[in-house]
């Protein structure tokens, strides 16, 4: 049976308090905007945090497919149309602290990555 291990410890603890803490925050912005659609990306990011922590053997691939399409295909695209609003002359978007944040999850996005890459492994027992 093969498993996933973590070269380091700190970098598994990282990884599940990160997310927890995101998902944490899309249940509380889903609860306030009454949105059922986004019960199926909570459902993911939950099966995602449960793979970390049972520390299943596809945990490097799952993870690294959800960062590039979820967080830098997604933030990217966020922050590409806010970049686009502003030359339309709508300076609002860059202003914002909400541009700021997306910025920090893009680049939050790129360091989950190269953990992921560099810092779990899978193993055959």
């Amino acid at each position: 049976m093969s498993t996933s291990i973590y070269k380091s410890k700190a970098v598994g603890y990282f990884l599940v308090g990160y997310l927890s803490l995101l998902l944490i925050w899309k249940i509380l912005v889903t609860l306030a905007y009454a949105d059922i659609f986004a019960l199926f990306p909570l459902l993911l990011h939950f099966g995602i945090i449960v793979l970390l922590v049972l520390e299943h053997p596809s945990t490097q691939l799952i993870l690294s497919v959800w960062i590039v399409f979820f967080v830098l295909i997604g933030q990217g695209i966020v922050i590409v149309g806010k970049l686009l609003a502003s030359a339309n002359g709508d300076l609002s978007y860059l202003n914002s602290l909400m541009f700021a944040f997306n910025i920090f999850q893009f680049l939050l996005g790129c360091v989950m990555l190269y953990l992921c890459k560099k810092y779990i492994r899978k193993v055959e027992e």
